[in-house]
């Protein structure tokens, strides 16, 4: 198949801006991309095994978590072009550190021919330390100063949005909430410049996109404002969805209901307790293995807390308190399974 491969990775981010990406491209040309988050090495062959001779465009989404895994991915799926999105600290159970987990996405970057673009994170440092002496080249987007591609302009619009300007684009307003989903959306943008897609199909083409379920979702329950970000979660993403939490606008009361960030190995104590002291003008309602150690550092930050033993009695105290003003953020990994809360509520 002689089309162009995108192949893409990291901590945090990266089914957003797969989603993101190929809308961009498809704008010039029959694309094809991962569907959902078949990342694995089961999910990449099959996805790869659904081109056509249609297809110009193939956006491959690789997730690991254990060393050598996206190595493996990239053999198979041979990309021309790659974007990284973050290193954080998933996967701090298997990998073992933080500079390993760097060294991990990287690998994607390093597999890509001399010469072959690839897109990095600039706001993320390991990353950017873990792709030096790459033979691609390398192309920083984010909000960094230092960033190659970077917003001239944003403002976050809270339940709308967020809207950013970026040189070569016209203005764009997202329905992405968060400055974190932004910056997936630079990241689009970033590669959309190098293959000089049409600046005006791309910006309506990001306009267009509605976040997936589960992932910054926002919802109307019982008048107030929910953040349905339970699809997967670790401390970057979650710290990430904190901060916009925070900073929501017009909210008279906001309510971050966290439940267990899984494999993380021997650090998972003291990453929930930091996440948890990273709770800022809001409350803490917290469930699970780790409610004890994100009441932790929550308490330390000053924060109201409550610890319950179950989601269901979580969701029959959160019903009665959920009105016009409320906002309450849901965000936890998939084993934890926070929807049920939703459920509960009579949502679904």
């Amino acid at each position: 198949w002689p089309g162009l491969v995108v192949g893409i990775t990291g901590s945090a981010g990266k089914t957003t801006t797969k989603e993101l990406v190929a809308a961009a491209f498809a704008t010039s040309a029959p694309t094809l991309r991962t569907q959902g988050n078949l990342n694995n090495h089961w999910g990449v062959p099959l996805t790869l095994l659904a081109l056509r001779p249609e297809h110009q465009v193939a956006i491959i989404e690789m997730g690991m978590n254990h060393a050598g895994e996206i190595a493996a991915l990239a053999s198979i799926a041979k990309p021309d072009a790659a974007i990284v999105t973050l290193a954080g600290s998933a996967h701090l159970e298997h990998l073992g550190s933080l500079e390993a987990i760097a060294a991990e996405k990287a690998s994607l970057v390093h597999a890509l021919k001399p010469g072959a673009p690839a897109f990095i994170n600039a706001d993320s440092p390991r990353l950017v330390a873990a792709c030096a002496g790459a033979k691609a080249t390398v192309t920083t987007y984010g909000f960094a100063a230092h960033a190659d591609v970077r917003p001239r302009a944003f403002e976050d619009l809270g339940a709308v949005g967020s809207r950013l300007e970026v040189d070569g684009f016209p203005p764009i307003t997202l329905s992405l909430v968060g400055r974190h989903q932004a910056l997936n959306a630079i990241g689009a943008l970033a590669i959309a410049r190098h293959y000089r897609l049409d600046p005006d199909k791309v910006a309506a083409a990001l306009e267009a996109y509605r976040p997936l379920s589960g992932r910054m979702e926002v919802r109307t329950v019982r008048g107030a404002r929910v953040l349905v970000d339970c699809y997967n979660a670790n401390p970057d993403s979650t710290q990430a969805a904190l901060a916009s939490l925070a900073t929501w606008s017009g909210a008279r009361r906001r309510i971050a209901v966290l439940g267990d960030m899984l494999e993380l190995g021997p650090t998972a104590t003291a990453l929930h307790e930091d996440t948890g002291a990273c709770v800022r003008d809001a409350e803490l309602w917290t469930v699970g293995a780790h409610a004890e150690d994100y009441a932790r550092g929550a308490r330390r930050a000053g924060a109201v807390v409550r610890v319950f033993d179950d989601k269901s009695s979580l969701a029959a105290a959160l019903a009665p308190e959920l009105a016009d003003g409320v906002v309450v953020l849901l965000k936890g990994s998939r084993g934890a399974a926070l929807e049920q809360v939703l459920t509960a509520l009579g949502e679904n």
